[in-house]
């Protein structure tokens, strides 16, 4: 997910992402993620509207909902319905903003 908002970064600015990460001075992920966060991510509403930049935020935050679900004692059944609630989420906040897009 966090691949898919860094490709979505560099269609929207048309832009490698190397260039942006020598933009940002930044040596550690966490650093880097931040400023495409604080810095890059807004400027993206203007070039291409603010769906578009929501998505990107979304899959930037890289928040999986904990779909390993270690430590439990029913693993593959909890991991499949952690599984099912990423994936439902990932749709309603990805997905259909990007069929929106198409369709726009």
């Amino acid at each position: 997910m966090y691949s898919l908002g860094i490709l979505l970064l560099e269609v929207g600015f048309w832009c490698p992402i190397g260039r942006i990460y020598q933009d940002c001075g930044s040596s550690d992920l966490k650093s880097f993620t931040d400023e495409l966060k604080k810095r890059y991510v807004p400027t993206l509403s203007g070039r291409m509207g603010k769906a578009y930049t929501q998505i990107v935020s979304y899959c930037l935050e890289g928040k999986s909902g904990g779909i390993a679900g270690e430590g439990s004692s029913n693993g593959e059944e909890e991991y499949f319905i952690r599984m099912g609630s990423f994936l439902e989420e990932f749709e309603r906040q990805v997905v259909v903003k990007i069929e929106g897009l198409v369709m726009a």
